[in-house]
């Protein structure tokens, strides 16, 4: 198995509105599959940015676990693979726990 990540934040040199729209994507796929929850009573909570973490065997996405930046924070690529990684192998344990 190989883990792969991807990083997006809006910090970045060539960040524009498909930036933001990937975020959202993001967030919402995320939400869709019980990974994220919102917040209060808002829709989309202020995201700097995003890491993604997918836990592949032969080209086959086995388990995604996400990490969201908050605005507040300072983006880290670094934290954000830990976050998302821990959390796609959690994901990937519990898939497997309940076959």
């Amino acid at each position: 198995m190989k883990t792969r990540f991807h990083h997006i934040h809006i910090d970045q040199p060539h960040a524009n509105g498909d930036t933001w729209d990937k975020i959202f994507n993001l967030w919402y796929k995320a939400e869709k599959w019980g990974c994220v929850k919102r917040h209060y009573n808002h829709k989309f909570p202020n995201i700097r940015g995003v890491t993604t973490c997918e836990i592949q065997k032969d080209d086959e996405t086995l388990s995604v676990g996400y990490a969201f930046c908050s605005s507040a924070d300072q983006f880290s690529r670094k934290k954000g693979r830990a976050i998302a990684e821990g959390r796609a192998w959690s994901n990937l344990i519990m898939e497997e726990g309940g076959q």
